[in-house]
């Protein structure tokens, strides 16, 4: 601290004290964007995942399983033109990263 350190924050540590942190030590104020998936998707159900051209399964686990985000985004884009109500419950899942379930249901 006398080397003109003005806090430390112990590892491990949450992401909101980085950002308190730098609240306290900035003066800035953070506005964080709202939550936009609607809170009644549906749980994925693996009979429309079945009903799904092969093509659309393939192209989503290809992107699942290399983590890529945007792929993923655009399969899920894709599938949503053949299915609104299951593109929305996977873009749900898909927003909170997980993606174990989305494979589960691949399977």
């Amino acid at each position: 601290m006398a080397d003109g350190c003005d806090d430390f924050l112990r590892k491990p540590f949450p992401e909101t004290a980085i950002f308190e942190k730098l609240r306290e030590h900035l003066n800035v104020e953070f506005i964080y964007e709202a939550d936009s998936t609607p809170m009644n998707t549906q749980p994925v159900d693996p009979a429309r995942i079945a009903e799904l051209p092969t093509a659309l399964r393939d192209q989503l686990a290809r992107a699942v399983a290399a983590l890529d985000m945007t792929s993923v985004d655009a399969a899920i884009a894709e599938i949503s033109l053949h299915d609104p109500v299951l593109g929305r419950s996977l873009a749900a899942l898909a927003k909170k990263f997980e993606y174990r379930p989305i494979i589960e249901l691949l399977k």
